[in-house]
């Protein structure tokens, strides 16, 4: 078992001495995500271990070619698992960018820098971010818990949203 993000590092053994089994790994509950990455190792390993959690899982190699693609996407797009760092267009803009046509989607980004790195290459402040090198169970606890959390946007159909104020 390999660490995403490295070439050659074996995951860590848990506690008890036996590797993680997938059934222990938080999977998937219907959603799509959009994985963001140019580096293709990384890119195809976090695809397969998300596809066999069961997620629907979109691949693109920068945000130039993930943009084109969600923005065409007709379903729901839950989360983007994105790189910070690419050529032709990076994480930060890609989500800036995606926003733009849809707003349907929480974000996690990946980086091999420092989550200080980071915010001085971004406007964002409020971001989850999945440090490289990770195991693939560090991947599936990350990606759950950020689809799980509440978010404060309200539903697209909210029968308040449809409602005319009382006056």
């Amino acid at each position: 078992s390999l660490t995403v993000g490295t070439s050659m590092e074996p995951s860590p053994i848990s506690d008890s001495g036996a590797r993680p089994k997938r059934a222990d790994l938080p999977g998937a509950k219907g959603e799509t995500i959009i994985v963001v990455e140019d580096d293709e190792m990384i890119r195809s390993l976090s695809t397969r271990i998300l596809g066999s959690l069961g997620y629907r899982v979109i691949a693109a190699c920068d945000g130039a070619v993930a943009y084109e693609m969600a923005s065409e996407f007709p379903d729901r797009v839950d989360l983007v698992f994105s790189d910070v760092v690419m050529p032709k267009c990076d994480g930060p803009e890609f989500v800036s960018r995606l926003r733009q046509v849809r707003d349907d989607f929480k974000v996690l980004y990946t980086s091999g820098y420092t989550r200080e790195a980071f915010e001085s290459h971004s406007e964002e402040r409020e971001v989850e971010l999945l440090n490289k090198p990770f195991t693939p169970h560090e991947l599936a606890e990350r990606v759950r818990s950020v689809l799980d959390t509440f978010t404060e946007q309200a539903p697209h159909n909210s029968k308040e949203a449809e409602e005319p104020a009382a006056h």
